[in-house]
């Protein structure tokens, strides 16, 4: 039987010290438990500051295809983690979650698209329009919440 206890005190999580926070996650959390034992430098995350833009950026340097599911699986455990981190320690607010979740989303997507570009024109060169000439660009149309600011 599974029992999810909701009755976390974020009042007196949020004034936990950063290795406090690692534990509280630790304890409510078996996702945070399996990241931080497979790699405990996790555990010094700057976890008082929200996640910011520049924490969604990767390097363009990627080998192949595969060197980017590996970096794009990185940048989601480590983004969730932290977040995860700041949800169950009080000091991110439902905003902040929803606004995170999409900007990971809209992140990960950017890096394949650019990723995707970038092996297309070296393979064929850059698309051009058949009747118009032009240079053309490759688009991402994403059905459902995307973009609307509310993942969840």
């Amino acid at each position: 039987m599974l029992v999810v206890n909701f009755n976390v005190n974020t009042s007196i999580a949020s004034s936990l010290a950063p290795a406090e926070l690692v534990e509280h996650a630790r304890q409510h959390s078996r996702f945070a438990s399996q990241l931080f034992d497979a790699d405990p430098s996790r555990a010094f995350e700057p976890w008082h500051e929200p996640i910011s833009a520049r924490d969604l950026v990767l390097d363009r340097d990627f080998r192949d295809e595969s060197e980017l599911r590996a970096r794009l699986r990185q940048l989601r455990r480590r983004v969730l983690l932290r977040l995860l981190v700041r949800d169950l320690g009080g000091l991110a607010d439902l905003p902040e979650v929803i606004t995170t979740m999409t900007e990971l989303a809209e992140a990960s997507i950017r890096h394949a698209q650019d990723w995707l570009i970038r092996s297309f024109l070296t393979s064929y060169g850059a698309p051009v329009g058949a009747r118009s000439g032009t240079p053309q660009q490759l688009h991402v149309i994403a059905m459902g919440k995307l973009g609307g600011g509310e993942l969840n």
